[in-house]
């Protein structure tokens, strides 16, 4: 370890997103995270970038298979989706553009996408992994360690049939002090500030202490997402400061 840098530095799922915008993008978060001698991430991070960003290559792959036309897939993405997915939607928009914009109006736009996208599925969340000299496992997810190599993503479900090994009640029990830590800390937040995200922090904060194994649910945990990995960010050997 460089005694010159900052020890440790913790990369969270935003900064892995951004890798993905833009070669300038990449350029600019590798040169960031140079400054530190080593550099950490989670299990939940992994997790995250997978049910977001491979989430959205399978997604892309399979239409581009349908439609064989790049554009054809993003007028799809733009004009199609239903309603009850708008959020995706936009997210999907920028996705597209930002990963894929560097084959548009090129000769084999199709091919260059698909070989991209097959790319991304292929390295899996090791691609989170791979920058990183730790990633932090406390909560033994078997979601974010999925082989995609079969070119495809499954969302992970309930953990109490399909992953019995998962300890993320565990986890939550273990550091029950720092979540009511923020559980407190959105309480205090003036009214007016407070958002529905938040809100629902408190709410399923307040549930899990009761009842932890409320958690071994995707669609229960996800939304304590962000509250998860910042207490995951401070498990490293002497803590990480946040990217």
């Amino acid at each position: 370890m460089n005694k010159n840098l900052p020890p440790e530095v913790f990369v969270e799922t935003s900064i892995h997103l951004a890798r993905l915008k833009s070669k300038h993008m990449l350029k600019r978060v590798s040169d960031e995270l140079s400054k530190f001698a080593a550099i950490g991430t989670s299990t939940y991070v992994k997790l995250e970038y997978g049910n977001n960003i491979l989430k959205f290559a399978t997604f892309c792959l399979r239409k581009l298979n349908e439609f064989k036309d790049i554009e054809k897939v993003r007028y799809h993405i733009t004009n199609l989706l239903q309603p009850r997915v708008n959020s995706r939607q936009e997210q999907y928009q920028r996705w597209f553009s930002n990963i894929l914009s560097e084959h548009f109006n090129k000769p084999e736009a199709t091919e260059r996408a698909i070989r991209t996208l097959r790319s991304l599925l292929i390295l899996g969340t090791d691609n989170v992994s791979s920058i990183c000299d730790v990633t932090i496992d406390n909560i033994s997810c078997v979601w974010a360690e999925q082989d995609c190599s079969k070119l495809s993503w499954k969302t992970p479900g309930n953990c109490e049939n399909k992953s019995p090994g998962c300890k993320i009640d565990k986890f939550f029990k273990d550091n029950i002090d720092q979540f009511i830590i923020i559980k407190n800390t959105i309480l205090n937040i003036n009214s007016e500030e407070q958002t529905k995200e938040l809100n629902t922090f408190v709410d399923i904060i307040n549930k899990a202490t009761k009842e932890p194994s409320i958690l071994r649910n995707y669609k229960i945990c996800r939304s304590l997402a962000d509250a998860i990995i910042a207490v995951q960010s401070k498990q490293g050997p002497k803590g990480y400061s946040s990217c």
